[in-house]
């Protein structure tokens, strides 16, 4: 069963507070406490990737499928493509 992003956003902000929590009961005397502490603080930088994601599945469902699909056809053509590039 595919989990719905608002879930997975919420799923792995969950992680990020038990791994807080257990950085916490670890102690900063710990020699592993600060590349644990940076490793959470770099993964939870990472909440933009379903702000951005939720955001472009908003997009998306807004904008017709017809023009998706034009825009999808236009950017395969090989023309496109070299100017792209």
């Amino acid at each position: 069963m595919d989990k719905s992003l608002s879930t997975q956003k919420l799923d792995f902000l969950d992680q990020l507070d038990t791994l807080n929590n257990l950085a916490k009961k670890i102690g900063n005397e710990n020699p592993y406490y600060e590349k644990l502490v940076a490793s959470i603080e770099n993964l939870y930088e990472l909440r933009y990737v379903f702000v951005y994601a939720e955001y472009m599945d908003e997009c998306a469902k807004k904008t017709p499928k017809f023009f998706r699909e034009l825009v999808s056809i236009c950017f395969k053509h090989p023309d496109v493509k070299d100017f792209v590039e």
